[in-house]
């Protein structure tokens, strides 16, 4: 595990070697040591990778006519606003992670961290930052959590409150491997869709937690704490995996969810405005993301068992994972 000493853009040094890591798709090297990325490259590394490089936050305030903002938005922690400029690519600004720099290419990220914010800055650099360059480097990004059960990749989609992460935990308890929390990399295969591993970090909700107790001890320490939830490390694959099946989670308040209050019905035909909508990125629109996002989303639909996993009013996601498990096994070929 990385050391926990405070950096700051002033203080922070590049280290005399690189840092290797791989997430999302990506080969990473780092001036600086990564959080919540296991160490080392890939045996198979592919092609050029992308560079990781602290910043003073001055370097990437140009500004002026030539940056254009393509989108603003605030949430509970943090306001964002992205920019892009001729010189610099994709800007991120926040209040709290600090500047990210994202070149067009997806090759070159900066950061600037916020003066005396630690290392939780990183958390943006794993959640959005990274998937934002591969995005940009070809893979197509959803809004998904999955795991890793008998050689094969599991998704999880739904909206933020379904319960992804908490069913994703549950899995990785009765013996699953993690391949990503919150957004899944995925990449046009030979038949199914490759499942890329994200962080080998999920965030866990203290509610969650607490139901939890003391079972939540294998998943490895706490990395980071926002106050609403804690970011753990966990076990994580080291490879991309086929992508056996999808469930799209949703709460029924019905009575008519299944056994133990759990249901798992085939999405026949697949909806492919189901597929569109959990992109975790609207903002990239060239011909050339357009056109991967529907070869993806038409791997998907065509060679990806699709299900609804409905849970009632008094969901558990213990039960929701013991079903899963017990679905998927049953699965020809999973």
């Amino acid at each position: 595990m990385p050391p926990t000493a405070t950096d700051s853009p002033a203080s922070a040094a590049p280290a005399p070697s690189l840092a290797a890591s791989y997430a999302f798709g990506l080969d990473l090297e780092a001036g600086f040591p990564l959080d919540g990325l296991p160490a080392g490259a890939r045996p198979e590394a592919r092609g050029e990778p992308t560079r990781l490089e602290l910043s003073e936050p001055g370097e990437l305030r140009r500004s002026g006519a030539e940056s254009v903002t393509l989108a603003e938005w605030a949430d509970q922690e943090d306001s964002w606003q992205l920019d892009h400029h001729p010189e610099l690519g994709y800007v991120l600004r926040t209040d709290v992670y600090g500047t990210f720099a994202i070149s067009d290419d997806g090759r070159r990220v900066r950061c600037a961290p916020p003066a005396g914010g630690g290392r939780g800055w990183q958390h943006c650099l794993r959640g959005q930052v990274l998937p934002f360059a591969a995005l940009l480097r070809g893979f197509e990004t959803f809004h998904a959590s999955a795991v890793a059960l008998d050689g094969r990749a599991l998704a999880f989609a739904g909206r933020s409150t379904a319960g992804k992460t908490s069913v994703a935990v549950n899995l990785l308890l009765r013996g699953a491997e993690l391949v990503t929390d919150d957004v899944l990399a995925l990449e046009p295969g030979v038949g199914r869709p490759l499942a890329h591993p994200g962080a080998a970090v999920v965030s866990l909700r203290h509610s969650e937690a607490a139901v939890l107790g003391g079972r939540a001890r294998p998943l490895g320490s706490a990395l980071e704490d926002d106050g609403e939830a804690t970011r753990m490390l966990a076990p994580r694959c080291r490879y991309p995996l086929p992508l056996a099946a999808l469930y799209v989670l949703q709460r029924d308040e019905s009575s008519g969810a299944g056994t133990n209050g759990v249901a798992i019905e085939p999405i026949d035909p697949p909806d492919p405005r189901l597929l569109l909508s959990a992109s975790f990125n609207f903002v990239v629109r060239s011909p050339e993301r357009l056109r991967n996002q529907l070869e993806v989303c038409s791997r998907l639909a065509a060679e990806v068992p699709l299900f609804r996993l409905r849970s009632g009013p008094r969901f558990c996601a213990a039960d929701v994972a013991e079903a899963v498990e017990r679905h998927a096994r049953g699965l020809e070929g999973a």
